[in-house]
């Protein structure tokens, strides 16, 4: 893992103003009705810009287009598989993970797992189903649209023990303890 050498008069954005930025970017993403769910990369990805103009840096695309890809077909490089895939609502599928954390979780029933930054909520979906009806996933993102957009797709979906709150994506203060807690 590569360290972060830059100090503080050097760096380009404040906390603040990144936070900012990744809130607008996700609230775009989330607002984005017509280019994430699609199954072919040219509906996907025909509204995504290349913020860079550059070849090199196709990578960075973000949306229901992370590097240039659908949805399905990214989750399916980072980790996922068909049954995960096609588990969850469509729409929880954003294409904004790095990993499957349900994974390496070792989630068992009756737990309560705590996601935070749950984007679309698509992990949040995959726990609620490890975890069962005993159990209770809590999906936090900083960006309301994003909270908006899975409390859409929980209450048209048949999982009743997931919730989505807003917040900041800081683990809980000590003051508030969470039993049995899964940080995926």
């Amino acid at each position: 893992m590569s360290e972060n050498t830059a100090s503080e008069d050097e760096s380009t954005f404040t906390a603040n103003e990144q936070r900012e930025t990744v809130r607008d970017r996700y609230t775009e993403v989330a607002s984005d009705e017509e280019s994430c769910g699609s199954n072919t990369a040219t509906e996907c990805c025909s509204e995504t810009e290349n913020r860079s103009g550059t070849e090199e840096n196709e990578a960075s695309l973000t949306g229901c287009c992370t590097n240039d890809k659908p949805s399905e077909e990214w989750a399916a490089e980072v980790g996922y598989d068909a049954d995960e895939i096609a588990a969850a609502p469509t729409e929880a599928n954003l294409g904004l993970g790095y990993g499957n954390p349900t994974a390496i979780a070792n989630l068992d029933p009756g737990q309560t797992v705590l996601d935070l930054g749950s984007g679309g909520g698509f992990d949040c979906f995959l726990a609620a189903t490890e975890v069962g009806e005993d159990g209770a996933v809590i999906g936090v993102d900083m960006t309301p649209a994003m909270i908006e957009t899975t409390r859409e797709n929980l209450a048209e979906s048949d999982t009743e023990n997931g919730e989505f709150r807003l917040g900041g994506n800081r683990t809980p203060s000590r003051g508030r303890r969470y039993r049995r807690c899964h940080h995926i």
